[in-house]
C-alpha cells in the first residue's frame, strides 16, 4: 500500500462467536499499535450510542483511525443494512466485471440439447448421466448413504444449508458431480466444493429443470471454472440495503464494493465441512466481508497520498467521488439507488481528485445524536420530513488552489433543492453553506433520491 506498510491481524472470533468484549479490546489495541485503518468484516452496528463496538469504533474515529464495516448480508430486503455508526463507513457489496464460469452442456436421448452458464472453480466433468436425488430430498440436506449413486451428476436445489454443504453430502452418495440452481433470484457463489460443481441462477435453473423433465436419459458435462468477463457494478442480491426504515437521520450504506467473487485465502483445514475441501489455500467468495476489506485498503491508499487527512475527509473523499453510472440492481437491469449503494462505487481511478472533503468530529456526533441530518455528513437523509428543512454543511478544498465551485442541484420534479450557485474557498481553506430541501410535494409515504454536484 505505501512503503514499509504493515497489516496487523487481531483474533475476535472463535468456534463459540464473536465476542463484543474481544472486538472492543482488538479495537483498542489497533488505536494504540497507530494503525491507519480498520477493517472489521462482521455484523452488529445497528445501536450505535449503545454498543460497546460501535462506540470503540468512535473511539478510533477520534484516534485518526478509518473504520471500513460490512454492511450485512440480509439483503436484497430494505432496512437490514448493519453499521449505521455515522463514523464508520459502511460498505454494500457489488460485482466486478470478473467471474469464474463454466459451460454446462445437456443433452437428451433424442438428441436436443441445451447450453447452460454457471459459476465455479472447480474442475470440469465429462458427459455424464444427469439425475435427480431420491424423492424428498431435493435440497441434498443431509449426507446420502453410499452407493445411493454411480458418478452421476446430481441436481441439488440452493436452501436450507451451506452450499459447499450439498457437495459434500452429494459426494456421500457417490456423485461425480453437482448442479445447484437457486429457486429464486439470489446470485452465483464459488465454493470449494468437494466434487466438481456448477452453481446455476434461477432462470437457467428453470431452464434446467424444464429440460429435464420433458427429456429422458438426459446426460451433462461441464467446463473447467474460467475467468470471465461479466457485467460489472451489479449489486448483489445478499447485500444488505438501507431503507425508510432508518431512524437514526444517516443513510446507509456509505459506499458499495466489489464483494463477488473475490480471490481470497483459505486455511488447508477446515473445521466443519462448510468450510469447503480440506487441503484448499485460496478459495473464490462472496459477501460484504469481501468488500469492506477493499473499502479499508482503499482508505489506506487515500492516507498515504494524504497522511494529514482525518478519518472523515477520508471517508468523504471515497464517497464524494464513487461512480453511480452503471450501478444497477441485482436484476442487471434497474437502476441502483442510493439505499442500495449509498453514494456510489468507490472509484480509486478518481478519489485522487477530491477536490473538497466535509468532516465531522466524533463531538459533532455525539452532539447529534438525536439529529444527525445537522453534522457534517457528506450525505443528509432526512428520516421523518417534515416538509421542508434547511441544514449546512462546512466544505474545505484541497486543491491547493482557490476554486470558485459551481453547485448544481440533481432532483426529481417534486422535490426543490436551494443551495448557493457558487461556493468561493481559498487554498487550504473552508466554507460553510446553507442547503434547503422541499418535499412538500412528496405524497406522504414515499422516498425521493437526489443529489448536489460540485465542478
Amino acid at each position: 500500500i505505501a512503503p514499509r506498510a504493515h497489516v496487523i491481524m487481531y483474533k475476535v472470533c472463535g468456534d463459540t462467536g464473536c465476542y463484543n468484549s474481544d472486538s472492543a479490546a482488538a479495537v483498542e489495541q489497533a488505536i494504540l499499535d497507530e494503525v491507519d485503518s480498520i477493517n472489521f468484516s462482521i455484523s452488529g452496528g445497528n445501536d450505535p450510542y449503545g454498543d460497546a463496538v460501535s462506540l470503540a469504533f468512535l473511539s478510533a474515529y477520534d484516534n485518526g483511525v478509518f473504520v471500513a464495516a460490512s454492511a450485512g448480508n440480509s439483503g436484497p430486503g430494505a432496512d437490514t443494512v448493519a453499521h449505521r455508526e455515522p463514523w464508520t463507513t459502511t460498505v454494500g457489496a457489488s460485482t466486478s466485471d470478473r467471474h469464474f464460469l463454466s459451460t454446462v452442456t445437456l443433452e437428451a436421448d433424442n438428441g436436443d440439447t441445451l447450453e447452460l452458464e454457471g459459476a465455479t472453480v472447480t474442475d470440469g466433468i465429462a458427459s455424464t448421466p444427469v439425475i435427480f436425488p431420491p424423492a424428498g430430498e431435493e435440497g441434498c440436506l443431509t449426507p446420502f448413504p453410499a452407493g445411493t449413486f454411480s458418478g452421476e451428476i446430481v441436481i441439488c436445489e440452493r436452501g436450507a444449508i451451506a452450499r459447499v454443504q450439498k457437495s459434500f453430502n452429494a459426494a456421500a452418495g457417490g456423485a461425480g458431480g453437482m448442479l445447484l440452481y437457486n429457486p429464486t433470484l439470489q446470485g452465483l457463489a464459488t465454493d470449494n466444493h468437494f466434487i466438481p460443481s456448477v452453481h446455476l441462477e434461477n432462470d437457467a435453473g428453470e431452464a434446467l429443470l424444464a429440460f429435464t423433465d420433458a427429456h429422458s436419459g438426459v446426460t451433462g458435462a461441464f467446463t473447467q471454472g474460467t475467468a470471465t468477463t461479466v457485467q460489472g457494478d451489479k449489486m448483489a442480491a445478499f447485500s444488505s440495503r438501507g431503507g425508510p426504515g432508518q431512524t437514526l437521520g444517516i443513510s446507509k450504506p456509505d459506499v458499495t464494493a466489489p464483494g463477488v467473487q473475490i480471490l481470497a485465502g483459505h486455511t488447508p483445514l477446515p473445521a466443519t465441512v462448510v468450510g469447503g475441501l480440506p487441503g484448499q489455500l485460496f478459495q473464490s467468495i462472496q459477501g460484504t466481508s469481501m468488500s469492506s476489506p477493499m473499502v479499508a485498503g482503499s482508505a489506506a491508499l487515500v492516507k498515504a497520498m494524504h497522511p494529514d487527512w482525518t478519518p472523515g475527509q477520508i471517508k468523504s473523499a471515497l464517497m464524494t467521488t464513487a461512480t453511480v453510472e452503471g450501478v444497477v440492481k441485482e436484476d442487471s437491469v434497474t437502476p441502483a439507488d442510493a439505499f442500495d449503494y449509498g453514494s456510489g462505487r468507490v472509484d480509486l481511478t478518481n478519489v485522487s481528485n477530491a477536490g473538497l472533503t466535509i468532516s465531522a468530529t466524533a463531538a459533532d456526533y455525539l452532539a447529534h445524536e438525536h439529529d444527525l441530518w445537522n453534522a457534517n455528513y457528506p450525505s443528509l437523509y432526512v428520516p421523518v420530513m417534515p416538509g421542508q428543512i434547511t441544514v449546512e454543511r462546512t466544505v474545505r478544498n484541497e486543491t491547493g488552489l482557490p476554486r470558485n465551485w459551481k453547485l448544481t442541484p440533481v432532483a426529481p420534479a417534486d422535490v426543490t433543492i436551494k443551495a448557493p450557485d457558487h461556493v468561493d474557498i481559498p487554498a487550504g481553506g473552508e466554507a460553510t453553506f446553507s442547503i434547503t430541501v422541499d418535499a412538500r410535494n412528496v405524497p406522504l409515504g414515499e422516498v425521493r433520491h437526489a443529489s448536489i454536484e460540485f465542478k
